[in-house]
């Protein structure tokens, strides 16, 4: 383990997380929180269980990074399944705590409905996200609505309150800065910093406020604090179901996954696999997606969607065109002064933003 996550992983060690009294033969698997962990149980815990006659003990609770790690090199995981992000799959693979995942025991249909940012040999995606742009359509009149970056940045054109968000580990507004400034969307990555942060000069007069939560960015457009701006496509999409007049278009937006993956060490790897493959089968995939709303990584999943769910996610086939995936290796990426672009671009917008 590299010394960086050592001592990220000893300063987090007094997090205990149990796994709690499970049969002794149980699947440990962590499926995060909340609604979202009912929704797990519902669309993968409990029919997995029926089919392959496998149990499952649903932890409903986050994975830590540092614990992962920790459990790793101590040789006490206690896990087989957890969700992980891009950033800390690519870092916990790179420092060995991964199992690889045995895509042979896939079916070829639904291994092809994988584009290949979705199964990386450490993990397979569970749900995607997208940051989109969105606006109030009761605020905003027709052929005010920005429809593009270029439009947001057009304040003239376009006026209205706007919103963005502040800079934190593996993301930032810059994407869009570049985008708004004519960058193809194939060739975001890497980030020309200087050229981002010379377009968010012209902007940064006219942004209300840097949301620093997805919460925060859904609370600003539920009370109408801004117009427009940046924001997590399912956070709008529940919105509108509780009827507020907010739009979004995937236009320039930008997508990322999370990934079911398996630590190195657990106990039962072969059922790990087993369920991995099951959670990532479109038509499951589309049973979460009915419950949650979150975008399946799986193409096979809109075989089981209605149309008009389908329109609303990003990885529908017309919608995921006008979109470009972010690069979380970039950010994770450490130059020769030992730190990260994500942490040299925080540093800069700590400067920028007093200016």
């Amino acid at each position: 383990m590299k010394p960086s996550l050592r001592a990220a992983a000893l300063a987090a060690s007094l997090v205990g997380l149990s796994v709690g009294q499970a049969p002794a033969q149980a699947l440990n698997v962590f499926v995060s929180g909340g609604a979202f962990a009912d929704a797990v149980i519902e669309a993968f815990v409990k029919p997995f269980e029926a089919e392959t006659g496998i149990t499952v003990n649903a932890v409903k609770s986050e994975m830590p990074f540092p614990k992962w790690s920790l459990a790793v090199e101590t040789n006490t995981v206690d896990f087989d399944v957890a969700l992980t992000s891009l950033g800390f799959g690519l870092q916990l693979w790179q420092a060995g705590a991964m199992t690889p995942i045995d895509y042979s025991i896939y079916d070829a249909k639904e291994l092809e409905g994988l584009a290949p940012q979705f199964r990386p040999e450490w993990g397979v995606a569970a749900i995607v996200n997208g940051l989109v742009l969105a606006y109030n359509t009761e605020t905003l009149p027709e052929g005010k609505r920005p429809q593009s970056w270029a439009d947001f940045w057009n304040v003239e054109d376009f006026p209205g309150t706007r919103t963005l968000m502040v800079p934190y580990i593996g993301t930032s507004s810059l994407p869009e800065a570049l985008v708004a400034d004519g960058v193809p969307l194939d060739q975001i990555y890497p980030l020309d910093v200087d050229r981002a942060f010379r377009k968010l000069d012209e902007i940064k007069p006219h942004i209300r406020k840097w949301w620093e939560s997805a919460s925060e960015a859904q609370q600003m457009f539920n009370a109408g604090i801004v117009d427009m701006g940046l924001s997590f496509d399912g956070r709008i999409v529940a919105l509108q179901k509780a009827g507020k007049p907010i739009a979004f278009t995937f236009n320039g937006a930008r997508y990322y996954a999370s990934y079911w993956a398996i630590p190195k060490g657990a106990a039962h790897v072969t059922e790990a696999q087993r369920f991995v493959e099951f959670a990532t089968r479109g038509a499951n995939q589309a049973t979460m997606t009915k419950i949650m709303g979150y975008s399946p990584p799986n193409r096979t999943a809109f075989e089981h969607l209605p149309a008009d769910l389908a329109s609303s996610l990003i990885t529908a086939p017309d919608n995921i065109k006008m979109a470009y995936p972010m690069d979380a290796g970039w950010y994770a990426a450490v130059g020769p002064d030992g730190k990260s672009n994500s942490e040299r671009i925080l540093e800069r917008w700590q400067e920028w933003i007093i200016k």
